[in-house]
């Protein structure tokens, strides 16, 4: 069963660790078959699982920047060039964490190998219960699943997301799954882990506490506490009166307590107990709870959440509910509502909580044992969720489904989002997300916990992000004392225990912020949308930079703020250049917090992958290098440089192709524009007589050197598209100049020509093709530099037009809003195909050309034969038909109902509302 090559030691350990595994599923899932060989290889690939984490977290930290950590034959194996480390020792778990210890300059904790060790065992078991036990097993599409065949309401569905997301786990801590009793620092049972863990979907049967008033601190009140549960749970109460009298009832508090602290209440709280302010009281039928993610907090099937303190150590800390939690859940619940905070963000109120009184509030009990004393109530967000909308943990998003996919490609998979729509669904979402995590910031300098495990996300059934949903108010709200300062009628400081910690420096702001928004949201999805949708990681950077920009640029103060606007905009700046344009920045590094034993952060600096530097640039700057990031290698300078250097490149071309080329006629040729006269503007200022003498020049010069005329014109109109800032308003002169100077293939009533229009509408699309190419190598730091607004605009503009790109390419073709250079390039930053460029571009331009065309036949035919009013006035007719035949199909849907329902109204006719 073992391969040669593990030690006695550890094959003894596997043995025995596959004979508990063995035992417990067996006991428990009498109907699944198990069997030795099965649970062997869960326990190797959570072996294989736990290499792997470890593995990326000494890399991102840089504790080993080079690690490479592997599970195999048997043993661990770690290798380093930089620390001296071969691969080819095989280690023992407890050797591998030395050795990684010593690397971090630090002492192995005693409990970290007792916390890798449950870690594993407990991801094994996790797995065996997904592979052959879940309901949601062998589902090819799990969350079609969920919504059109499980048999469920949408409370259960909820509960199962969450069950699903805890097979995963923590996105990057390494004790992802460990579970550690406080007193005895050893890892707790196997069938405990199986009753109480949410991956399991299970109860957890709460058993009641009865408080005496005088030892409890409840909020609102405790006779509001009473009341609440007269409302949610009158057979609790009766349990209550049964014990202490109906005459006592007022004179008690009621608690839920979570299983695993009834023990450790006692023994905790021996004098309460046996004072009888504690009791414990025996209840039947009622008091079960589904666990969700974060283990302490269940779901109440009475419509609430309550989270309880249990004495385990998970991940890195130990579960308890302070005193100070729940007093911040109380007094923000009630001041969020206050505040003035974007209507994308659903904050779940804390209103209901209580706490055991502490030496600081004239209690007998010390603060460590008030900790495990407490419970908080958080409102069900249910009732919340619009009609037909789903709401999903993101953390569940982001965890691999049954066919090997992350949810969120089965979510774009059923709601039928292609690579067409992708850009603009990532787009909207990012919109959102920032909305509700950068308002509140620079508005307050609130800063909430938003990670995968906090938040949910609200999506309509086409999939599309409409709300964000935060939970955890209480010890998971940090704020900004400065900017706090600016509303004093908002001040809550003198309120809070004076062990709290929710003031932070700004600097410590803005990187909370970048954690919860980028690297555990936002970044992650992109790199997600990256590789399903084969779409540059850079191009979904640039929509991330884009969003976070305009959302940072349009907020506004609150009425309240007694901040200056240059004080708001500098505050906004701070953060604006923390997040996009700082070369480094700080990230928490939760393996090294936990091999320091500490609770208090710990930063390490990165690269910033939203900033536009170059990889040099940051590691001059801060020294720190990281070669898996994604960094831009080409910054605002060096794209100015390109920039410049292809249009000296075109400029040279030009003139060689015009000194290789024959000689001009003298005689007609003496008066035209010369390329530094068409740079200083004369060709827009004195458009008819410039366009006269190029027409008498290049007329003569066409009948002997055709070939040259031709290529010449269309390459110029080429280039001046290309370099469109340089060259705006010249694609009008040079289309009537070759509408006057060709005659080939024309109709012979209006003596249109289709050459000059092909070789127009040609010169136009090729043109704004090549500048969208060129913007999409290189341009596009020069944009977000210098025209950061004009792209939050059109960006805005794009919203308008959810879920139709090719539409909005149309639109922004026909329409004043933005010149017709600044389309080409910017349209390749905000995520417009190439092809929907080309097409639209081609069907847009056809009334501008028919037009300048025809103007310039109509001035080839005033040269050659004179002013005919009767036969100008008769072609301009026909003009004006044409261009408005070619207009109609351009105009939006909607604008055509408005113009029908206007026209409607007019005539007396009855109009539908919404077509008004």
């Amino acid at each position: 069963m073992y391969s040669e090559g593990i030690s006695p030691q550890l094959a003894n350990e596997t043995a025995a660790l596959v004979q508990s595994l063995l035992r417990v599923c067996c006991e428990q899932w009498e109907d699944t078959q198990w069997s030795e060989d099965r649970v062997e290889d869960a326990l190797q690939a959570a072996r294989q699982r736990f290499a792997c984490r470890l593995q990326a977290a000494l890399r991102m930290e840089r504790i080993v920047p080079d690690a490479e950590v592997s599970f195999q034959d048997g043993t661990f194996h770690l290798q380093s060039e930089e620390f001296g480390i071969s691969k080819k020792e095989a280690m023992t778990l407890q050797r591998l964490l030395d050795k990684i210890a010593v690397c971090a300059g630090q002492k192995l904790p005693e409990t970290l190998i007792h916390e890798s060790q449950c870690c594993i065992l407990y991801d094994a078991m996790a797995m065996l219960f997904q592979e052959n036990v879940w309901d949601g097993r062998r589902k090819q599409n799990l969350w079609r699943f969920v919504y059109e065949e499980l048999d469920a309401q949408t409370h259960s569905k909820l509960a199962f997301w969450e069950s699903f997301a805890a097979f995963g786990g923590h996105p990057t801590h390494v004790m992802f799954k460990s579970k550690l009793d406080i007193s005895t620092g050893q890892p707790l049972g196997l069938r405990e882990v199986l009753d109480y863990s949410p991956e399991f979907e299970r109860s957890v049967p709460l058993r009641l506490l009865a408080a005496q008033c005088e030892v409890m601190i409840a909020f609102p009140s405790a006779q509001e506490w009473q009341d609440f549960w007269w409302t949610h749970h009158p057979q609790a109460m009766e349990v209550l009166a049964e014990e202490v009298g109906k005459a006592h009832m007022n004179e008690y508090v009621m608690l839920w307590v979570h299983p695993l602290n009834v023990e450790n209440l006692r023994k905790t709280l021996p004098r309460h107990f046996e004072e009888k302010s504690l009791r414990i009281l025996q209840q039947q039928g009622f008091g079960q709870a589904r666990p969700t993610l974060s283990f302490r907090t269940l779901d109440v099937p009475d419509g609430y959440y309550v989270k309880l303190p249990v004495p385990l150590q998970l991940t890195s800390w130990p579960r308890y509910v302070s005193p100070v939690e729940i007093q911040e859940s109380a007094v923000l619940s009630k001041l969020l509502p206050k505040l003035d905070l974007t209507s994308n963000l659903v904050m779940l109120p804390e209103t209901w909580t209580c706490h055991l009184s502490f030496e600081d509030t004239q209690g007998v009990a010390t603060y460590p044992q008030a900790r495990y004393c407490s419970m908080l109530v958080r409102d069900s967000p249910l009732p919340l969720v619009r009609d037909g909308h789903r709401l999903v943990p993101l953390a569940a998003t982001f965890s691999t489904t049954p066919a090997g996919c992350m949810l969120w490609e089965e979510i774009w998979a059923t709601a039928g989002i292609g690579c067409s729509e992708i850009l603009n669904w990532f787009a909207r979402y990012v919109q959102v997300v920032a909305e509700c995590q950068i308002i509140p910031f620079l508005r307050y300098g609130l800063i909430f916990e938003a990670h995968q495990q906090n938040a949910l996300v609200e999506l309509s059934q086409n999939g599309w992000l409409t709300r964000l949903f935060y939970r955890e108010i209480g010890g998971g709200i940090e704020w900004d004392r400065q900017r706090l300062d600016a509303f004093p009628d908002l001040d809550f400081s003198s309120q809070l225990y004076a062990r709290h910690d929710m003031f932070i420096p700004l600097q410590t702001c803005h990187s909370n912020l970048r954690h919860t928004l980028l690297e555990s949201h936002l970044l992650p999805l992109a790199d997600k949308c990256s590789s399903h949708f084969s779409v540059a990681t850079e191009q979904l950077h640039d929509i991330i930079r884009l969003e976070l920009s305009a959302t940072i640029r349009s907020a506004q103060p609150a009425a309240d703020d007694l901040w200056k606007v240059e004080q708001f905009e500098e505050y906004a700046g701070l953060l604006r250049a923390s997040l996009l344009e700082e070369a480094c920045c700080k990230r928490k590094a939760l393996l090294r917090m936990r091999l320091s034993n500490t609770k208090d952060p710990i930063f390490i600096q990165h690269t910033n992958s939203l900033a536009l530097v170059s990889h040099k640039e940051c590691e001059d700057a801060l020294g720190c290098i990281n070669t898996d990031l994604n960094i831009r290698a080409v910054g605002v300078r060096q794209s100015l440089v390109l920039y410049l250097l292809f249009m000296v490149a075109a400029v040279a071309g030009v003139w060689y192709f015009v000194t290789t080329a024959p000689p001009l006629p003298q005689a007609q040729c003496s008066e035209i524009v010369t390329p530094m006269d068409v740079i200083r503007g004369k060709l827009v200022r004195e458009p008819q007589k410039s366009i006269l003498d190029l027409w008498n020049c290049l007329r003569e010069y066409k009948k002997d050197n055709w070939w040259h005329t031709t290529a010449g014109i269309w390459g110029i109109y080429v280039i001046f598209k290309i370099f469109g800032p340089f060259g705006a308003g010249t694609s009008m002169v040079l289309s009537v100049l070759i509408g006057a100077l060709y005659d080939e293939w024309a109709e012979p009533n209006t003596h249109y020509s289709f050459l000059a229009h092909l070789l127009g509408v040609s010169g136009e699309v090729c043109g704004g093709a090549g500048g969208w190419i060129m913007s999409y190598c290189i341009g596009r730091e020069i944009l977000l530099h210098f025209a950061a607004e004009k792209m939050a605009t059109l960006k805005k503009e794009m919203d308008k037009f959810q879920g139709s790109m090719f539409r909005y390419m149309l639109f922004l073709r026909v329409s004043p809003l933005f010149p017709n250079w600044f389309v080409n390039y910017a349209t390749a930053m905000i995520g417009m195909p190439f092809s929907y460029f080309l097409v639209a571009s081609t069907l847009a331009i056809q009334p501008a050309a028919c037009m300048s065309i025809a103007m310039g036949s109509m001035l080839r035919d005033v040269g050659e034969s004179g002013l005919d009013l009767v036969k100008l006035a008769k072609r301009g007719g026909m003009m004006a038909t044409t261009m408005a035949l070619l207009s109609l199909p351009l105009i939006p849907a909607d604008d055509w109902a408005k113009g029908l329902a206007r026209a409607k109204k007019f005539l007396g006719m009855k109009v539908p509302e919404k077509a008004e």
